[in-house]
C-alpha cells in the first residue's frame, strides 16, 4: 500500500507574506526573507517563511534551524511545526502515528488548510488508518481540488475501506483538473474494477499505460 500513497506535502505559507514571494525566482525569494528576518527577528513568521523558501533550494537543514528558530519565538507556528513534523517524518524519524498525533495538535489549535488536512490523513492512511484518513482527506480536496496529493491519496483509501465506486468518483473529479496524473489512473482502474465496472476499468488502464508504460502490476490485479 505504502507505495501507492504519495508523500506529505511541504507548507508553503499561511499567511500574508506567502503572496509576496508567488511570483519571484526561489534564489530571490531566499535573498529577501534573508533580510526581512534581518529587519524583523522577533517576527516568527519571518524564520518559518525563510525556512519555506530554504527547502525550496535544497537547502533542508538551513530550513530546520529556521523553523526551530520560528517555534521558539510562537510555538503556535503552525508552518514551522507542519514542516518540522514532515522533515522528521521523511527522515525517518518519526513514525506515521506519531506524524498523525503531531498533525492533530496542530488542528486542534489551528484553522484547518488543505496542506495540514493532507499530511494528516496521509498519515493517518500510512498508519494503517484508512478509515480516519478519509475525512481529512477529503476535506483537504474540498478546500484545494488542484492538490493532487490529496485526491490520490483519498481514492486510495476509499478503496482501502471498501468503497470503490466513491473513490473512481474521486478520481475522474481530480482528472479533470489533472488528466495524466498516473496515481488517479491506478486508482480509476482498480476501483472500476472492484466496482465490476469494466468498460471504465479497461478505459483507465490504457489511459495509464499511455502515461506510465508498464502496467503489467495493474492489469494483474484487475484478473
Amino acid at each position: 500500500m505504502e507505495e501507492n500513497v504519495l508523500g506529505l506535502c511541504l507548507v508553503v505559507g499561511i499567511a500574508s507574506l506567502r503572496t509576496i514571494a508567488r511570483n519571484r525566482d526561489f534564489r530571490d525569494e531566499v535573498r529577501m526573507f534573508e533580510v526581512i528576518r534581518a529587519q524583523r527577528p522577533e517576527l516568527s513568521i519571518a524564520h518559518s517563511s525563510l525556512g519555506v523558501a530554504y527547502e525550496r533550494v535544497g537547502r533542508q537543514e538551513d530550513a530546520v534551524k529556521a523553523y526551530r528558530q520560528a517555534l521558539e519565538i510562537n510555538p503556535y507556528n503552525a508552518l514551522a511545526s507542519c514542516n518540522i513534523a514532515r522533515i522528521e517524518f521523511e527522515r525517518g524519524e518519526i513514525t506515521p502515528a506519531e506524524a498523525a498525533r503531531r498533525y492533530a495538535a496542530i488542528l486542534r489549535m489551528y484553522r484547518p488548510f488543505p496542506e495540514l488536512l493532507h499530511n494528516y490523513g496521509t498519515s493517518l492512511l500510512l498508519a494503517g488508518r484508512p478509515d480516519l484518513a478519509v475525512e481529512p482527506l477529503r476535506k483537504a480536496v474540498e478546500m484545494d481540488p488542484s492538490l493532487l496529493k490529496a485526491a490520490v491519496n483519498l481514492a486510495e483509501a476509499m478503496r482501502m475501506i471498501g468503497e470503490p465506486r466513491e473513490s473512481a468518483e474521486v478520481c475522474r473529479h481530480a482528472l479533470t483538473l489533472h488528466p495524466d496524473a498516473p496515481g488517479l489512473l491506478r486508482n480509476l482502474a482498480l476501483a472500476s474494477a472492484e466496482a465490476e465496472q469494466w468498460e471504465d476499468a479497461e478505459a483507465a488502464l490504457g489511459s495509464l499505460a499511455r502515461v506510465a508504460g508498464d502496467v503489467t502490476s495493474e492489469r494483474e490485479q484487475l484478473e
